[in-house]
């Protein structure tokens, strides 16, 4: 069997020191004496005085740059005899050998810089429950070198599992070549749009603009009051930047789903995507452990959803699952999710709601814990001030008592769970709202738990936990009946005998 033995790309270094050169530039500012000093120098000529002026900026930066390609030049990537080596030799040696055959995904990712560089970014996903996080790996090689370690990496696997090497057609996995009508699953420009919309926190659209209205009124309070300078400055600099994250944190969002394509071949489905960030992702429909309905509070609204995969491993993006489908009206969603996945139906079926005894509960306990919360905030006010709250600091407690209420009213409406022959449905949400089809041979252990309240109620929840990563490890139902948790303990036991 080939063996490749190779290092990362060279831009790793500097895609691993990203969040390292902010916090040097954010130092070298802070250091605007000897900055401007040593600018002083360059421009007289004397640059000896220069480099002595900003000495200690640039021995920091020096020795920053030097350990990291010190640390990338000694560390090696090995693929030989169905096991996948990397070894560090620094002063603290590691060495982390992982068996491909436990490999459940290789994916190909590509953002702005790597574009430039010319190079990708192998994303390998283990087969584990316990270090599924720990033991997950990014690999930045020139695409030539990516794509002949996944073929290698993919025939190893082949090979492990008895399979025909020779019939594996070479670099084919992610489909560069293939033209948008070879697919199973596109969308239309006008079809992305929506797509934008639906996939919009209007939450995180309210704060962006708060942030904003507080950055201009703290501007015209300084201006106002005369007392501008470097404190007015930060401030809004600070609540700037602030907000100017969380609106490229939802364009990040927006762009990700760029000319989505999705396409079934064999026993993978494999996806790409992505503007800035060009995501090619494959999944083996055999590592599949729950399929994942997503609505957002716009969607809900508009009846569309999208589909996710929970599956095992992955990070960032796919630390919750893959993406198969974006938004669709529900009457589309199941003829699409049948021309990927076959193998998986939606069931036809009312999901069993909570009790009304359950929302009765819970409504008792959120007024118990704000009146608790009020009276606290109306003491100690009073300790430090000698009076009582003004009118509309009680205002404000209703409000958020009231805030309280719908959210208890909403997860109540939401809440539903279903014991099929087959599978498990679990509803939950409260302004949003996911299913999750869970088949009961994809689900580890199960726990259930009854507080004294439920026991007296006849009332329980619980949870699965199901082979993913550590966000979609655990799967929650809210209250039910406890036959219905008996029931479910009784398909998954059948599952198994």
């Amino acid at each position: 069997m080939e063996t490749m033995r190779t290092r990362n790309h060279f831009s790793y270094i500097f895609e691993q020191l990203g969040g390292g050169l902010v916090a040097i530039f954010v130092l070298i500012i802070g250091q605007q004496e000897m900055l401007t000093e040593g600018i002083e120098y360059l421009r007289q000529g004397k640059i000896l005085e220069a480099l002595i002026g900003m000495g200690a900026l640039l021995v920091l930066l020096g020795a920053i740059l030097g350990f990291s390609a010190w640390r990338w030049y000694r560390t090696i990537i090995t693929v030989s005899d169905g096991m996948l080596t990397i070894e560090r030799n620094t002063l603290n040696r590691k060495k982390n050998t992982i068996a491909v055959q436990n490999i459940s995904n290789i994916n190909l990712e590509q953002n702005l810089f790597e574009m430039v560089m010319g190079t990708y970014k192998l994303k390998l996903d283990t087969s584990s429950l316990s270090t599924a996080d720990e033991t997950d790996v990014k690999i930045v090689l020139k695409k030539a070198d990516a794509y002949a370690m996944k073929d290698l990496i993919m025939r190893m696997i082949r090979e492990a599992k008895g399979e025909d090497v020779e019939a594996m057609p070479e670099n084919s996995d992610f489909m560069d070549d293939r033209q948008e009508e070879q697919y199973d699953i596109t969308y239309s420009t006008k079809e992305i749009i929506k797509n934008c919309a639906m996939n919009t926190s209007i939450f995180a659209v309210i704060f962006a603009i708060g942030i904003f209205i507080s950055s201009i009124f703290t501007i015209k309070t300084g201006i106002s009051s005369g007392k501008g300078g470097i404190g007015v400055i930060i401030g809004v600099l600070f609540q700037f930047i602030l907000g100017l994250d969380v609106v490229w944190s939802l364009v990040k969002k927006w762009m990700a789903d760029y000319r989505f394509r999705a396409k079934r071949e064999g026993d993978k489905i494999y996806v790409r995507c992505g503007l800035l960030k060009i995501r090619k992702y494959a999944v083996p429909v055999e590592k599949i452990n729950a399929i994942s309905i997503r609505f957002t509070l716009i969607s809900r609204l508009c009846r569309h959803a999208y589909v996710k995969v929970i599956n095992v491993g992955g990070e960032d993006e796919d630390v919750d699952g893959m993406k198969l489908m974006l938004f669709e009206p529900l009457s589309s969603l199941k003829e699409h999710l049948n021309q990927l996945l076959p193998e998986v139906k939606i069931p036809d079926m009312e999901l069993k709601k909570q009790p009304a005894r359950v929302l009765l509960i819970n409504v008792i306990v959120c007024t118990f814990y704000v009146a608790c919360a009020g009276a606290c905030f109306t003491g100690a006010y009073y300790v430090t001030t000698d009076v009582m709250p003004a009118w509309w600091m009680y205002v404000i407690l209703a409000g958020i008592y009231v805030f309280a209420l719908l959210c208890v009213l909403l997860s109540y409406v939401t809440a539903g769970l279903a014991v099929l022959e087959d599978a498990l449905v679990i509803r939950r949400g409260v302004f949003g709202k996911t299913i999750e089809i869970i088949p009961y041979e994809k689900i580890q252990y199960i726990h259930v738990d009854n507080s004294l309240i439920d026991r007296l109620t006849g009332i329980a929840h619980g949870h699965v936990s199901i082979l993913a990563s550590v966000q979609s490890r655990i799967q929650s139902f809210k209250r039910f009946p406890q036959q219905d948790t008996e029931n479910l303990i009784s398909q998954f036991r059948r599952t198994y005998h």
